[in-house]
């Protein structure tokens, strides 16, 4: 950063959300079929569970989210000493871009 700071950006590939949504829509296809004509899909409901996982990857893309989920996750773990996570930058961070402090590595005293 410009003042010195060491950061490290992690940056979502290009078109990643529509080849996703692509294998998705596939899957559900798949899923439909497997529910409507075999005994396991009646049973475990295949399109659903892949609505939860539709819910949750798309979740997972979206950076902004991630950068509040890391304020999260501080904030629950202050408690830990030996817990670091790394604060978003988040004039820095989009829904594509997550800019966060870097953390060095630190030896084991074990």
């Amino acid at each position: 950063m410009r003042d010195g700071r060491a950061v490290v950006v992690k940056v979502q590939r290009p078109n990643i959300r529509e080849l996703i949504v692509e294998d998705l829509e596939a899957l559900t296809e798949f899923a439909h079929f497997l529910d409507a004509h075999t005994e396991v899909g009646k049973r475990y409901d295949f399109e659903n569970m892949l609505k939860d996982l539709r819910t949750s990857l798309l979740r997972e893309l979206d950076f902004k989210q991630e950068a509040n989920n890391l304020l999260t996750f501080a904030e629950n773990l202050r408690e830990f000493d030996h817990i670091i996570i790394p604060d978003p930058i988040e004039d820095f961070c989009t829904s594509r871009v997550l800019t966060m402090e870097y953390i060095p590595a630190r030896r084991s005293p074990i």
